[in-house]
């Protein structure tokens, strides 16, 4: 699972935009959703190899709290006219 997520980071902070681009945030919340993820994972395989359930259940939560922030932006951007 890391692997993927380490290789979309790099390939994102590729991406060239200018801060006027309609897709301008919509980048950047893709490329922290990313790094935040790649993050999470690291400390779920470290929790997991430590046999430390802190370490672990923490970054499960934080998961859980990076696809609530997907939901968030997703429903605003569905409210748009």
């Amino acid at each position: 699972m890391i692997p993927i997520w380490s290789e979309a980071e790099s390939r994102l902070a590729k991406v060239d935009l200018p801060i006027t681009s309609s897709a301008y945030e919509s980048l950047q919340l893709v490329r922290s959703v990313t790094s935040d993820r790649l993050h999470a994972y690291q400390l779920v395989l470290k929790g997991l190899r430590q046999h430390d359930a802190d370490v672990a259940g923490g970054a499960v939560d934080d998961l859980q709290r990076i696809d609530d922030r997907i939901i968030k932006r997703s429903n605003a951007l569905s409210k748009q006219p």
